[in-house]
């Protein structure tokens, strides 16, 4: 099994990140990582997860086999040999998995709500007036929380890196979905209490909303008055979200 040198990998960033004038806080900016995280690279006591090699080559203006190799590449083509050692390196650099849920597991109850939601919004459209000018805005109110049950209950990581419990991280992403929730840390102690609040608020503002709008249209038979109405849901939409998101993820931080 190849390995990588920690001290030679962790002088390399070194003076790569010196070349660039950048500090070791500035460097963790980047990263969304603490800047001890960063001295422990350099030190040679750690080595950073997999997924941070991108972004750490592009701060540091090197490709990612140059961080891999512990050396500036003065060549532009590998023969074959090279190319293996590189790969294994990388295989065993990011040996540590992460899971990621069963969709068939959720995928008949997202089916279901999905299903529901849109039974409940075309009786909405038909029965309520003054929703007919706003089919738009309820149809993006029913595909939104779709999108998000369909990642948080099929896609999303149900753990997270080891980096993030060795180091305070306030910064998720994955693919096209990014989350950054001030003054809070991910690590996988409250990473799960996290995801299950995406789960129950994606699913109820899916189901959800239509029977809020209806009784708001009740309440409000003016088209004009229905505007700030869904103004408002719109703002309990996203605060159900963040607020619980917020506390349970300070609570099990």
């Amino acid at each position: 099994m190849f390995e990588i040198n920690r001290k030679e990998f962790g002088a390399f960033v070194s003076a790569l990140r010196k070349e660039q004038g950048l500090t070791q806080k500035e460097l963790a900016e980047k990263l969304f990582i603490s800047d001890k995280a960063v001295s422990k690279w350099e030190t040679g006591v750690s080595i950073p997860d997999t997924q941070l090699l991108i972004p750490l080559a592009e701060a540091l203006h090197v490709t990612v086999t140059e961080l891999l190799e512990c050396r500036r590449s003065e060549n532009d083509t590998m023969d074959i040999s090279e190319t293996e050692t590189l790969v294994q390196k990388a295989l065993h650099f990011g040996s540590e998995s992460t899971t990621r849920p069963n969709w068939r597991k959720h995928a008949p109850m997202v089916g279901a709500c999905a299903v529901l939601a849109a039974f409940e919004d075309i009786l909405l459209l038909r029965t309520h007036q003054a929703m007919a000018p706003l089919t738009a805005t309820l149809f993006l109110m029913y595909l939104l929380p779709l999108i998000f049950s369909i990642y948080f209950c099929c896609f999303i990581r149900e753990t997270l890196p080891r980096y993030y419990d060795e180091n305070r991280i306030t910064a998720y992403s994955d693919g096209f979905f990014r989350m950054n929730l001030v003054g809070i840390a991910f690590n996988n102690r409250n990473w799960p209490y996290i995801v299950k609040v995406g789960r129950i608020w994606s699913l109820f503002t899916l189901v959800g909303t239509p029977l809020v709008l209806s009784l708001l249209s009740i309440i409000f038979p003016s088209g004009d008055d229905m505007q700030w109405a869904q103004l408002a849901v719109l703002m309990l939409y996203l605060g159900g979200l963040f607020i619980p998101m917020v506390y349970v993820a300070k609570k099990h931080e």
